[in-house]
């Protein structure tokens, strides 16, 4: 990690906090209440609701604006208070005076924070609003700091950002007195928040705070070889340690201390590596991490005081103490003096997909987030007859799948689909009923819960974790045991039926949760090409997770770009290769732009030893858009081009569903009406020739009519609304029934699916039909206009461009003038007559 990146987290930790500390809701239920926040009373302050208007400088007008708030402590707003209704069930209400939308904000967490000597100690109060509209991965946050002090009249104002507003309010409520439980830093140990959470997804760390005993890491320094002890703790200061090579050493860590060094030498020197100051965060790269501070002296610089950051990574097969520690100033942590770095390989941040519960132990899963899904159905066995999987001990794991697993009829392993079996007891490893998937993309999860009790830990139940890879070839495979640790059994299953759930080379689940999909820009029939405003010479050509077509006449077959130009004969040459799609060319940047690498390419444009690359960052933007070359690194052989198109935006923003009734589509955003009734009821036969391979052409008609199947007649296409056909072949491209309009960015778009049996599936994605999609341009000259063809992608998606005059804004209707057409439309269809709408809608025309 860069010294850069350490930097900004350190600083984001130190002063941003409060926006990125984002953890699930606190609520009465959790103990969390204006008669216990972190300790303290604020019943006396939360009689009254308080008034605040803050005043900022509008960026993009460079004009005063202000937000007012209106903000209760702990009591949330109703129907009596006459706030809008989103501030119902909140403690916050705000808005800003230019747009008037309002914000609730959700009383989320306190925290006592101590006096570390640069501030007094104080009560945080973080209330948690809507998602921010300018920064994404936040959520719109209100911090209140309360000082003791003599009570204010109001807030007052000390940090915003864009996303976030911080205030202090000064009150006797949270003095140390000896008359009400207040936390100090004598008689209590500061904890931190150990939730983080948004709308889709959680993680809670509480199974990783240790309440008795500390983690120890055992640790030989690659530099001095000296021998230490890392005692760590998560969330909380350390415990009291029982035991250790060094009592002197243990002494010397500071109060507080949620990680302590013990050097075992001579000296048996003992150092704080921090305290906890702040709460699980999600930093910008996807990761969460806990931030500790204000530890011993830092020797590099003594003015400064060592700091921890832990790193949590998910993976369901670690031990509980996979833990990995880097000094400060090794190459990991790039010559960072004062700051360690560990990684903690743990099950335990898995869960910020959201688990899928098995309902009615159905066997069927379907991920929303990606719409792809699989059936297990297959493997589940009889309950008397599960998969059994020997030990060593001579006992047995009998298993099953969306059924229960007893054979032997055991009180102990009642309603379980996980049953450790010795002889004619057992132990239960998880129910039925405390079932659910998780999915991250590549993996599908099994999870049984709520089996016996652990006996290593008793505040926990055994459970079971089943791993489901993809393996096409294993068709009649069985779970194997990986390891059991303490609590948790796991198991790992090659099926492949888990091949039905694994997204295309062109498509990727970021660890945030956004599914992205590139499939649509991969074509089959083209290629997309631009130039170097600098070259006028050269042209780049490049496909989308995919080989360019032969027909551009690359040099090298496998080439997923390619650069041509003319040559000295004045020939127009296509003999550089810029690089081969691979498997593992696609990835989600750290500010959610997408990636796509090619390498392997030509070597004669390269320094000795290396050869071309090609990097292709798409960029989420509300149009199809177009590569632009972006510049050639010599020094690394790299070309870059930048794609800003909506295909880079998650999939689940892409699409504004448009409601169609009586030829009229009607678009919520602009609250306008658009008519698209007469694009429906024309036949129009549209030709493409397709250059194979082998230098041969294909020639294809695609017969269309939206509104009424053409050739209906025909077996192959009797449902369709676009067929394809090339002589006496047909083909169904998308059924009439299917048709539905979206709003993609600024673009709208007609898709059509294929229901015309087995042609109307896709061959190079079995979980899809063939699908037909239609762009509407506005063209004010085209009237009606016509479709033409552009390309397949290489998700059977054909694409089609359509120039019209029904989709440009001089031709949409208002709401009142929509109804009095329909109005007038129907009473002319009834027999009534006039002259002035028939121009009207002719008029559109």
């Amino acid at each position: 990690m860069s010294r850069l990146i350490v930097l900004i987290a350190i600083i984001l930790i130190t002063h941003l906090s409060y926006l990125l500390a984002i953890s699930t809701v606190v609520s009465d239920s959790n103990g969390l209440s204006c008669h216990n926040m972190s300790g303290y009373d604020l019943s006396t302050i939360n009689e009254k609701t308080y008034k605040y208007i803050h005043n900022y400088t509008n960026t993009s007008t460079n004009k005063t604006d202000s937000f007012d708030v209106l903000i209760n402590i702990c009591r949330v707003f109703d129907t009596k208070d006459k706030t809008p209704e989103v501030c119902f069930g909140r403690q916050i209400c705000g808005h800003k005076t230019t747009d008037k939308t309002p914000i609730g904000y959700r009383l989320k967490s306190a925290d006592f924070v101590p006096d570390n000597g640069s501030h007094k100690e104080y009560i945080k109060v973080v209330y948690d609003g809507s998602e921010c509209d300018i920064h994404r991965i936040l959520n719109y946050s209100m911090t209140i700091i309360f000082y003791c002090g003599e009570d204010s009249p109001n807030f007052n104002h000390e940090i915003s950002t864009t996303c976030g507003i911080e205030l202090n309010y000064t009150t006797k409520s949270v003095c140390k007195t000896t008359t009400h439980n207040s936390i100090t830093t004598t008689t209590s140990k500061p904890t931190v928040n150990c939730f983080w959470g948004n709308n889709t997804h959680f993680i809670d760390l509480k199974q990783l705070v240790k309440k008795s005993n500390n983690y120890q890491i055992y640790y030989i320094s690659p530099t001095t070889n000296d021998f230490s002890i890392f005692y760590i703790n998560v969330c909380r200061p350390l415990n009291p340690i029982i035991y250790s090579f060094s009592e002197s050493g243990i002494n010397n860590c500071v109060p507080n201390s949620a990680i302590c060094r013990v050097n075992i030498d001579s000296n048996d020197s003992g150092v704080s590596l921090g305290q906890p100051t702040s709460g699980l965060i999600r930093l910008f790269d996807d990761s969460l991490n806990l931030f500790y501070e204000n530890g011993s002296p830092c020797p590099a610089r003594p003015q400064e005081n060592l700091r921890t950051r832990i790193k949590f990574v998910c993976d369901p097969l670690a031990d509980i103490e996979n833990i990995t520690v880097t000094e400060p100033g090794s190459e990991t942590m790039d010559a960072e003096d004062c700051a360690y770095f560990i990684e903690w390989r743990t099950s335990a941040v898995c869960d910020y997909i959201e688990p899928t519960k098995l309902e009615n132990n159905s066997c069927y899963f379907t991920d929303q987030r990606t719409g792809l899904s699989v059936d297990l159905t297959s493997l589940k066995k009889k309950w008397n007859n599960p998969y059994r999987i020997p030990m060593d001990n001579e006992s047995i794991f009998e298993l099953n799948v969306c059924e229960f697993a007893n054979s032997i009829n055991t009180h102990d392993c009642y309603q379980t689909s996980s049953c450790l079996r010795h002889n004619d007891s057992g132990i239960s490893y998880g129910r039925l009923t405390s079932s659910f998937f998780i999915y991250n993309g590549v993996d599908l999860t099994l999870r049984y819960a709520d089996g016996s009790k652990c006996t290593e830990d008793t505040n926990k139940t055994l459970s079971t974790i089943i791993v489901l890879k993809c393996n096409s070839n294993a068709t009649k495979s069985e779970p194997k045991l990986k390891k059991i640790t303490s609590c948790v059994a796991q198991f790992e299953w090659e099926n492949s039926l888990m091949c039905d759930i694994k997204p295309s080379k062109c498509a990727i689940l970021s660890e945030s949760g956004n599914y992205y999909n590139l499939s649509q820009l991969s074509s089959i029939s083209h290629s997309w090409n631009t130039t170097d405003p600098k070259d006028s010479f050269s042209v780049y050509y490049l496909n989308v997770c995919s080989k360019v077509p032969k027909s551009i006449g690359c040099n090298d077959p496998n080439a997923g770009s390619c650069k041509c130009f003319y040559n000295s004969q004045k020939q127009f040459d296509c003999c550089i290769s810029l690089g081969h799609p691979s498997m593992d060319e696609l990835k989600v940047l750290s500010n959610e732009d997408l990636l796509l690498t090619y390498s392997n390419g030509d070597d004669r444009e390269c320094r000795k030893g290396m050869r071309t690359k090609t990097e292709i960052t798409f960029k989420c933007d509300k149009h199809i858009g177009y590569p632009k070359f972006v510049n050639v690194s010599k020094s690394q052989c790299i070309y870059r081009f930048e794609w800003k198109t909506l295909m880079a935006c998650p999939v689940m923003d892409q699409n504004d569903e448009l409601i169609y009734k009586d030829g009229f589509l009607e678009d919520n955003r602009l609250d306008v009406y658009i008519n698209v009734s007469p694009l429906m009821g024309t036949t129009f036969n549209v030709n493409e020739f397709r250059q194979l391979d082998n230098n041969k052409t294909d020639n294809y008609t695609y017969v269309i009519n939206l509104s009424k199947p053409e050739l209906s007649t025909d077996y192959q296409c009797s449902e369709a609304a676009v067929c394809q056909t090339k002589g006496d072949f047909r083909r169904d491209l998308g059924s009439v029934k299917t048709i539905k309009y979206y709003l993609r960015g600024h673009e709208l778009q007609m898709a059509l699916q294929s229901k015309g049996g087995t042609r109307g599936k896709c061959g190079k994605n079995a979980n899809k039909n063939v699908t037909t999609i239609f762009r509407f341009h506005c063209s004010s000259s085209a009237g009606v206009g016509e479709p033409e063809f552009m390309y397949e992608s290489n998700d059977c998606d054909y694409v089609f461009n359509w120039e019209t005059s029904m989709v440009c804004p001089m031709n949409f209707l208002k709401q009142e003038e929509y109804i009095e057409y329909i109005t007038e439309r129907n009473r002319q269809q009834s027999g009534g007559h006039t002259n002035l709408w028939i121009e009207i809608m002719f008029g559109l025309l």
